[in-house]
C-alpha cells in the first residue's frame, strides 16, 4: 500500500547488545496501544473501557529476560504510560524508528505495568 513504511525486525540478539551498563535504561522506546483506557475512580474497583483511539507513549526498558522485554510503564512513576489488556499484538519500537523490538503478549488488565512483552530477537519468543 503506497505511504505506509513496513516495520523492520531486529537481528538475532539484538537487545543483548544493550544490556551492561545503563545503555539497556537509556533505549528510548515508543509502546503502541489500541484503545483499552482504565478508569480508576469507579466505586467496584478499576475497570477498562475500549475506545478505538490509537495511542503512542515513550518508555525505557527496565529487564531483559530470555523471552520478554519488560518497561518501565507505571504511569505513577513515570507521568508516561504503557500497554493494557486489550493492546495484545501491539508493538513497541524503538523510538524515532520503525525496528519493533517486541510485542505484547500479554495485556496487564488493570493497566499498571505488568503486561509481558515478546522479544522479537530470540528464538525464545514468548515460552514461559
Amino acid at each position: 500500500m503506497v505511504g505506509i513504511q513496513p516495520v523492520e525486525l531486529p537481528t538475532a540478539r539484538f537487545l543483548d547488545a544493550y544490556r551492561h551498563g545503563a545503555a539497556i535504561k537509556n533505549l528510548e522506546v515508543e509502546s503502541v496501544g489500541y484503545g483499552a483506557v482504565p478508569i480508576f475512580n469507579e466505586p467496584h474497583g478499576p475497570q477498562v473501557t475500549f475506545d478505538g483511539v490509537r495511542r503512542v507513549v515513550r518508555t525505557n526498558i527496565k529487564g531483559l529476560t530470555k523471552s520478554w522485554v519488560l518497561y518501565n510503564e507505571n504511569y505513577v512513576a513515570t507521568g508516561g504510560g504503557g500497554t493494557c489488556f486489550g493492546d495484545s499484538g501491539s508493538p513497541q519500537y524503538i523510538a524515532g524508528t520503525h525496528q519493533v523490538i517486541s510485542i505484547t503478549s500479554l495485556g496487564d488488565p488493570l493497566c499498571r505495568a505488568t503486561e509481558s512483552n515478546t522479544r522479537l530477537d530470540t528464538s525464545y519468543a514468548g515460552q514461559f
